[in-house]
């Protein structure tokens, strides 16, 4: 049943309860979602290729040690992801999550919101990089680019003035000082974050994200408990970064 109203639904990472968070799997099957978008997170390898992974360090989600940005793109390829039965899952490109993503954007108009990883590491460069893939595969009207670090979505701005842009944070109030800073049109603050004063507009679109201890990511055994949405819309949120957006929506 679909309890949302009007509230967006965004699979976090992809369907990253269900499925290894970041990966085509995953991707993929939160495209088949009725969902209003899939938000994924970029970084740039040694060799400054686009890589599809949340944590700065490989330890969490692969076989790897160390950090992203140490290794080569070849050899981040050849590193595994958890075990799904008997079989492994490797880390996507930039190019292979969006060429992935395209024909759900196409076909229903589905959304896609890229997370610049660049809060620990700056990784000169990444904007130019992630604008020119967008723009060559035609999915300019289908991206949000967001970070926590605001001065990565200036940079943006110079880019494409008229991208899209977000700043993450934990707190909505920090998240909104610093968006008007850089004219980004939305903040992604925590859900326990939302310090807006009462009845204000902010004048940029609000969405949230969750804690892991209420949405668990794959491969936990605990059951999730979905937020309630009446509640996050009553207090002005317009979406929500869901790791398990199957939950929150009716699946085809």
């Amino acid at each position: 049943m679909d309890t949302t109203s009007t509230l967006e639904v965004w699979a976090h990472r992809g369907c990253s309860y269900e499925w290894p968070e970041n990966t085509l799997l995953s991707l993929t099957a939160a495209s088949r979602l009725p969902v209003t978008g899939v938000e994924l997170d970029i970084q740039l390898s040694a060799d400054g290729q686009m890589v599809v992974i949340h944590d700065e360090s490989l330890a969490r989600t692969t076989n790897g040690v160390g950090n992203v940005c140490d290794y080569t793109f070849d050899q981040i390829k050849a590193l595994r992801t958890p075990a799904i039965g008997e079989a492994f899952v490797t880390i996507p490109s930039a190019r292979e999550a969006l060429e992935a993503l395209r024909p759900a954007c196409e076909a229903r108009g589905l959304m896609v919101n890229i997370e610049l990883k660049n809060g620990r590491f700056a990784y000169e460069g990444m904007e130019q990089a992630i604008v020119d893939l967008v723009d060559e595969l035609h999915l300019r009207e289908h991206v949000i680019y967001s970070s926590f670090s605001a001065h990565s979505m200036g940079i943006l701005r110079s880019i494409d003035p008229e991208a899209y842009r977000a700043v993450i944070g934990r707190s909505a109030a920090a998240c909104l000082a610093e968006a008007r800073e850089v004219g980004a049109q939305a903040i992604h603050p925590f859900v326990g974050g939302l310090d807006l004063p009462e009845g204000e507009d902010p004048g940029v679109d609000v969405r949230v994200w969750c804690v892991q201890r209420q949405e668990p990511l794959y491969p936990s055994p605990l059951v999730p408990k979905p937020y309630d949405t009446a509640a996050l819309l009553a207090k002005g949120v317009r979406g929500i970064f869901t790791n398990v957006p199957e939950r929150y929506v009716s699946r085809r």
